[in-house]
């Protein structure tokens, strides 16, 4: 996968390049080497995290750049190829303080790298920008003054009170539910069969969550040993689990019902790429305006990667965001952290996660 992904780099096919370092990524982090062997085995699998890295960023797959650079870093805290990237991921999620962390850093141990000059440059240019806006529009606020006209513009108080505009579900458990769900899940006895370490399975499973693959047989070859038999058995298994996937009672109607009381809608969830396929098939993409799904957008919650990228590409405040589902972990401390409206679906007091909403803003449901 490494002289792949590096023939498809060079070749600026970078595409190409991400997925061929990521499926060595995961099948190494399967792997529970020997003694002997351990240190080689590391020394690939952290090489393989920074190509990773490196096609990441060319393909805008920032959640998995953050995640390769943190495990790099967490490694070696001076590699400072990893501390570059990784300022560009900060740069990207308009966090500005943490790039410029990471960059100033950078110069520390590399003092003539102009890749981090160049950005540390574009920040200064940016905070110029934003100063002359600033400016502006105090300056519009002060003409007001002045004629005594009304000042509209909104307190720190009142922006910490925004009213909500965005709600934000999770899928499995809150939307839909999985009818005929096998024990253990395909994915895990997948696991199980091709004797991955117990201790591995939360690593793999998150890397596996953040690619998209587009078949059953591109899942198993991402895992080291498994056999002919369990990987029929994986695809059997996911077939008959997707197959029996409904929606929760009432689901379409409380989205209607937000819907038409003027409130945009939001999908967010960690999904393995063949249970995304439920979302159109179920009729559910209708009713979004984005649809955030860990498979494609390469970052899972509870990474503040999954947070912030909603927020960013809905071009929202976190006081403007309702964030709802089944897991606390992940539907409600860490939005409630960032600054966002939190509800928790529990499954007993409503039918779904949407009429759950519903009750929370007050929106009546025919």
């Amino acid at each position: 996968s490494k002289s792949e992904g590096t023939k498809a780099y060079k070749a600026k096919n970078y595409q190409e390049a991400f997925k061929c370092y990521s499926n060595g990524v995961t099948m190494l982090a399967a792997i529970e080497p020997n003694q002997g062997d351990k240190a080689i085995v590391e020394d690939l699998l952290f090489a393989l995290y920074k190509n990773q890295a490196a096609a990441g960023l060319h393909v805008g797959e920032l959640g998995v750049v953050l995640k390769a650079c943190n495990k790099v870093l967490e490694h070696d805290s001076f590699d400072v190829k990893s501390l570059y990237r990784r300022g560009m991921v900060y740069y990207r999620q308009d966090q500005a303080d943490l790039a410029m962390k990471d960059w100033k850093q950078v110069l520390r141990l590399d003092p003539d790298n102009d890749d981090a000059k160049k950005m540390l440059r574009k920040l200064d240019e940016d905070a110029t920008k934003a100063e002359e806006m600033k400016k502006r529009m105090f300056k519009g606020i002060e003409s007001k003054k002045a004629k005594g006209e009304a000042d509209t513009t909104p307190t720190k108080l009142a922006a910490e009170k925004l009213p909500i505009r965005m709600v934000v579900l999770n899928l499995y458990g809150t939307l839909v539910q999985i009818n005929k769900k096998l024990t253990p899940s395909p994915l895990l006895g997948l696991l199980q069969d091709a004797e991955v370490d117990p201790d591995r399975f939360r690593p793999v499973i998150d890397v596996l969550l953040t690619q998209n693959f587009g078949t059953h047989e591109q899942i198993c070859e991402a895992i080291p040993q498994v056999s002919a038999s369990a990987a029929e058995k994986f695809s059997k298994g996911v077939e008959q689990e997707v197959a029996s996937v409904s929606l929760l009672p009432g689901v379409l109607e409380a989205l209607s019902a937000l819907r038409d009381a003027g409130y945009g809608l939001c999908l967010a969830a960690n999904t393995l790429s063949p249970y995304a396929s439920v979302v159109q098939q179920l009729g559910l993409d209708e009713y979004f305006a984005a649809v955030f799904l860990s498979c494609e957008v390469g970052v899972l919650k509870p990474q503040a990667g999954m947070y912030q990228l909603v927020l960013t590409k809905l071009g929202l405040k976190a006081g403007e965001v309702l964030w709802c589902g089944d897991n606390r972990a992940q539907d409600v401390a860490p939005p409630e952290r960032l600054g966002m409206d939190a509800v928790h679906f529990n499954g007993k007091d409503f039918p779904n996660g949407a009429a759950a909403v519903c009750s929370h803003l007050n929106v009546a449901l025919s």
